[in-house]
């Protein structure tokens, strides 16, 4: 879990390079299945552990996006959906500080220390989206 923490990682920091509309629809896009198998909260931790060990391990400050982006890939390939929050501190100077974080299965995946001095502003939940044809039939 410790290399695909630091493979997700540089991958997220490789797509904060293009332009934000390219990751955005990434970060849109809904999970094909449901997570079945997992204990979602258990494996929100265990990545939440994975990450947190390449961030004090490596010479690199990862930025706080940087690390929401990379949980949300470990936690999708586990077909767990998960909810990337942008947010900003309110201020009231011209500088704008802005903070993101992840949450997973009722865990606060990342940025779960700096998370209560923020405000919400955006939120990206990949969760499964039922196809039309799927839905149960409405009842009289």
């Amino acid at each position: 879990m410790i290399a695909e923490a630091t493979y997700q990682l540089l991958r997220a920091s490789w797509k904060l390079r293009l332009p934000f509309d390219r990751s955005a629809k990434d970060l849109a896009r809904p999970l094909l299945q449901a997570n079945r198998f997992r204990d979602e909260a258990r494996t929100a931790l265990d990545v939440r552990g994975a990450l947190a060990s390449v961030d004090r391990n490596l010479p690199h400050q990862w930025t706080c996006l940087e690390k929401a982006m990379a949980a949300r890939g470990m936690l999708r390939q586990r077909h767990i959906a998960s909810t990337l929050v942008l947010s900003v501190a309110p201020s009231e100077g011209v500088t704008i500080k802005a903070h993101a974080w992840l949450e997973a299965g009722g865990v606060i995946v990342t940025g779960r220390r700096e998370k209560e001095r923020y405000v919400p502003i955006y939120s990206f939940n990949n969760a499964v989206v039922q196809p039309p044809g799927d839905a149960p039939p409405c009842s009289q």
